[in-house]
């Protein structure tokens, strides 16, 4: 957290039993594609960044039962969503 990441690198999508991931307080204008296949996340920490699009792939990761996503400029999903939670963001996700 708070390291000014503009960028992860791909290996991290190697940590394949990795649990908690923070990136919250970075740089980051975009979800590292590289975490996609991180399916043992049960919390993901992305506050503070500069995102504004998430991927509908995160919905993928049927673990996630935390999503921080607060303080990002969010278009989609819209704000109202992101305040609502975790459920509600991947309920978004999936359509």
């Amino acid at each position: 957290m708070g390291n000014r990441l503009s960028a992860v690198p791909d290996w991290i999508g190697e940590l394949t039993t990795l649990e908690h991931l923070d990136l919250g307080v970075n740089g980051l204008s975009e979800v590292p594609g590289a975490i996609r296949g991180l399916r043992n996340l049960t919390s993901l920490f992305l506050a503070g960044n500069e995102l504004s699009v998430l991927p509908a792939w995160i919905a993928e990761l049927t673990r996630l039962t935390v999503l921080n996503l607060n303080d990002n400029p969010w278009v989609s999903p819209p704000p109202g969503v992101v305040a609502a939670g975790t459920e509600a963001v991947l309920a978004y996700l999936r359509g």
